[in-house]
This record gives structure tokens, sequence and C-alpha cells, in this order.
């Protein structure tokens, strides 16, 4: 958690830009803290010839995908006893309190309407999505590239760093975990 994936034609971004990329990224979930090598980006340089959009060649196309693991239920019995909306929606909250979205700061200029249903899961996904988007601008949208963009929710419960099953949110371990930037048993 979180693992994005960068799919672009080869040449798309300069090492240096990769490395600002994946800097950018590893800085939103910096603050909640996580540790730092939970956040792993990949670039998948692609033959420019192999990038297709509506069955059109597109070489100024970027693909990025990103799946989150990390925060969920504290228990996987409180997982399992959870809809699938409901669980959807409780990571969503947690991952956003931790990013210290306010509630206000989302909802300025809203309708009465919109500030009632803002606590959807569309919308504290959509939150999420604009911080990822906001991480690539320079780089993608400031450059006049096309771009789509996703993100995964997977249950931690499936997730493993090391053979080990992480530590829970806001624990001492996964405080040792930050600490020491590397997974260690606890």
């Amino acid at each position: 958690m979180p693992l994005h994936r960068i799919y672009a034609a080869k040449g798309t971004f300069s090492p240096p830009e990769k490395k600002a990329i994946a800097q950018s990224i590893t800085n939103i979930y910096n603050s909640i803290p996580i540790p730092a090598f939970y956040t792993v980006v990949v670039f998948i340089d692609v033959d420019e010839e192999s990038i297709f959009v509506g069955g059109e060649s597109n070489a100024r196309f970027v693909r990025i995908v990103s799946q989150h693991l990390a925060r969920s239920y504290s228990t996987p019995e409180a997982s399992a006893k959870a809809s699938f909306l409901d669980r959807k929606t409780s990571i969503l909250r947690l991952l956003l309190r931790e990013l210290d979205i306010s509630r206000s700061s989302v909802c300025a200029g809203m309708s009465v309407r919109e500030r009632c249903a803002s606590d959807s899961l569309v919308t504290m996904m959509s939150q999420v999505i604009d911080l990822i988007q906001d991480a690539f601008a320079p780089y993608v949208r400031d450059r006049g590239l096309d771009w789509e963009s996703h993100v995964e929710w997977v249950e931690r419960e499936f997730w493993r760093e090391n053979g080990m099953r992480p530590p829970l949110p806001n624990t001492e371990a996964e405080k040792k975990w930050v600490e020491l930037n590397k997974p260690v048993p606890y």
C-alpha cells in the first residue's frame, strides 16, 4: 500500500522526473504517517507503437493505476462482518482523516444537497483520486499529455510485507516500521 503503476511511452519521463513523481506520491502518504516503504511507484515504459487509445496509436497517453491496501478495518473479523460499501467507506474515511482533509475544506462552495452527500463513497474516493492527480499534474496535465487514472481498493487481509502481515494502523508496531522504514517482526 499503495502501489502506483505508470504506463507510458519510453522517454515520456526522464529519470529525474520519475524520481520527482515518486517523491511527490510518497509525500501524500508520509503525512499519515505510514512507513515510506509502503509506497511503491513503478514506471512501465512501453514501446510507442504499443499504446492505443480507441484503436488509434497515442504515444502521448499515460495510464496510472493505483492500489491501496494499508488502511482497513482493525481486525479481519470486523472486516468480514461489514458489507462491501461499509468496508470501502470506512477505509476512505480513515485515509482522508489521516491525510487531514477536513470536511469543511472539501465542502466549500457546495450546495446543501451536495454537503449532505459529501460523506458518500464516491465523494471520498474522488478526494483521494484528486490528491493523486495533483501529484501527477506537473508531469502529465501541465505537459499537455493525455492520461487516465483509477484507484483500486484491496482488502488488507490479502497483503504481506516480506511474508509478514503488516501491523494494524497507529499501533506501536506500525510506528516502529515508520521509524525504521522497513518491515521487522513484531
